[in-house]
């Protein structure tokens, strides 16, 4: 007996692990197609293909309802009229159409025959053109007589087509005459239910139907599906996948189906109509959803087909939960451009608006430019094409002859106390600084500024006031003159333009305001505020108001002042951080108390970022 060469395997083995492996990859393939034919976007499009056919239904309801029933039956009446003189004229009609059909016949065969004459006609003619050409007179007058008889010929069966369709004519009419009552009671009734019939085509196009189920089934949803994934192609769009930018593609609409049509104003999200169409995605636009999509205003990521995968970003903490709950929603890590809250999408007006200084209808836009710029967030944020935006706050170069160093103090240690409109913020004594020794070292710095300023600006030469002024003319004055266009003042709030003036005699001296009223641009070149030209007197009586203006708290309040001691600390904090502890002492020392308030002044002034809106 031959001996059996040895094997690596077992070969009875293999096709036990053969098995198990394709009974494996047959249940993986079977869970794909069943995941892919349960994906989430299909189940949003059943559902929106039953909200159409119900609206569908209820819109068929009330159309019918409203359909006079009176003036419908009346229509079929005169329909079934013209159907009995049709059906007593049925023979003469059956005998027009055979009649006709006999004739139409024969023009056929005459037709065929004038072609064929006519080729002969002209096909002498040619001859005996060319033989003539040659001067053959012999074989011209052979094609002459030929000629002659051909276009006899052509013109007798011409003659006769011509009484055929004269005969053709003849019978259309009176085929046409005999159908003619019965199509206008016809048309009238398809007209009075055009609306009606529209509707049961509709209803009938949406409905499920056994061949549409058939054609969205596993594995035969390639053929013609009903679902399927819908998308836009911005050709003028790009998104940047940092290794390639590839034309933006939206897919919102594969669940968002109602967004860009009429109706669903009320449906429930994701089907309800994309508000004011006319002026968003509806066709007529100026954003027409094929041109501008959806991602280019919202974010997101417009690839994505679930709901999670799109990066939807709640617009507060309550929606974030019912997403949780209804749609098991987590922030999308992995994508950049997440979707903007609802309540911010007109900040992507500026993408497209980005030269525009007021972008019609987009007011929360233009409301938050006009804050920013007001509030001076520009002079702390640079934002491209604010570069150069006006600085809020007033100039400083002559404030010492306008403020006294007590009321700078009293002011920087909190502006509302004294003008509780004031756009400057308060930016000591906060939360975060409110401990005993943040109060100490909050007063040392407020008492810094104030004798910073003061000892390092310059103070104008200031005028008197030559007449006596008169406080009850210097108050019609200031409403007659238009002050109260740019400024409100003693509880008249008119304009906010410029600051209030209320409470201003406790801030200025009679002799600024007086100088201020006849030249502002002698204390502050860059002011915005024009010049009145006004007279002395005038200008002496607003003087006179103004200063009776007075904010009698405010005066009673102390100004914060420093101890020399946590000067000095706060002082070597500052020295420290650029040099050695020993040289820092030295440096100190040499400073005399005045020229350390000024120190700690300049950094103080640096380190809150002053120098933006002063």
């Amino acid at each position: 007996m031959a001996k059996q060469s040895p094997s690596l395997y077992s070969v009875s083995k293999t096709f036990i692990w053969f098995g198990i492996t394709s009974i494996v990859l047959t249940g993986c393939l079977v869970a794909t197609v069943l995941l892919d034919h349960h994906r989430e976007w299909k189940s949003w499009q059943k559902k929106f293909n039953g909200l159409k056919v119900e609206k569908a239904s209820e819109e068929l309801k009330n159309v019918s309802k409203n359909l006079d029933a009176k003036k419908l039956d009346e229509l079929k009446k005169a329909l079934n009229d013209a159907q009995a003189v049709f059906n007593a004229h049925k023979n003469e009609y059956d005998s027009n159409l055979k009649e006709l059909a006999k004739v139409a016949l024969q023009i056929s065969k005459m037709k065929a025959k004038f072609q064929s004459m006519k080729q002969y006609e002209d096909s002498y003619k040619y001859y005996l053109e060319k033989t003539r050409e040659h001067h053959n007179d012999s074989a011209a007058a052979k094609y002459e007589p030929k000629l002659k008889a051909a276009s006899q010929k052509v013109a007798d069966l011409k003659n006769q087509m011509s009484v055929l369709e004269k005969q053709q004519e003849d019978l259309e009419k009176s085929i046409a005459s005999l159908l003619e009552k019965k199509k206008t009671a016809q048309k009238n009734i398809d007209n009075f239910l055009v609306e009606k019939t529209r509707i049961e085509k509709k209803i009938q196009k949406i409905k499920p139907s056994i061949v549409k189920d058939v054609l969205n089934a596993p594995m035969l949803d390639f053929i013609a599906p009903s679902m399927q994934v819908q998308q836009i192609v911005l050709e003028d769009l790009q998104d940047d996948y940092h290794f390639a930018k590839v034309q933006k593609v939206d897919r919102c609409t594969t669940c968002h189906l109602g967004i860009d049509q009429k109706g669903f104003e009320d449906a429930p999200q994701p089907f309800r109509t994309h508000p004011n169409l006319d002026l968003y995605l509806g066709s007529s636009s100026a954003h027409p959803i094929e041109k501008i999509g959806c991602t280019a205003c919202h974010g997101g990521s417009g690839q994505a087909v679930s709901f999670v995968e799109t990066a939807h970003t709640p617009r507060n903490e309550k929606q974030k939960k019912e997403w949780v709950k209804k749609y098991h929603w987590q922030e999308f890590e992995h994508w950049e451009n997440k979707m903007l809250p609802l309540q911010y999408t007109q900040a992507s007006c500026v993408k497209c608006h980005h030269a525009q200084v007021t972008i019609p209808q987009a007011d929360k836009l233009n409301e938050g430019r006009r804050l920013a710029e007001k509030s001076g967030c520009l002079n702390c944020h640079k934002i491209k094409g604010y570069e150069n935006s006006w600085k809020v706050g007033p100039d400083l170069t002559n404030v010492k002859g306008k403020l006294s160093e007590e009321w700078i103090a009293k002011w920087v240690d909190n502006p509302k106390d004294f003008r509780h409109s004031t756009k400057m913020p308060k930016i000591f004594h906060l939360s975060n600084t409110s401990s005993p020794e943040d109060k100490l070292k909050n007063e040392a710095a407020i008492h810094a500024i104030a004798t910073y300023l003061i000892n390092n600006s310059s103070a104008p030469e200031l005028t008197n006031t030559p007449v006596q002024g008169s406080a009850e003319n210097g108050q019609k004055l200031v409403k007659t003159l238009g002050c109260l266009g740019c400024h409100s003042a003693a509880g008249v709030q008119a304009g906010d333009f410029a600051p209030e003036l209320t409470g201003l005699g406790s801030k200025v001296s009679p002799e600024w305001l007086y100088t201020w009223l006849k030249n502002p641009k002698h204390l502050s070149p860059n002011t915005r505020m024009p010049s009145l030209r006004l007279s002395d007197q005038e200008a002496s009586d607003i003087t006179a108001y103004l200063s009776s203006l007075k904010n009698e708290k405010f005066e009673q309040k102390t100004a914060p002042r420093a101890k020399m001691e946590v000067v000095d600390q706060m002082i070597l904090e500052q020295l420290q951080s650029t040099m050695r502890a020993n040289d820092a002492q030295n440096e100190l020392k040499k400073m005399s108390g005045d020229q350390k308030l000024e120190f700690l002044g300049k950094k103080s002034i640096a380190h809150q970022g002053c120098y933006a809106c002063h």
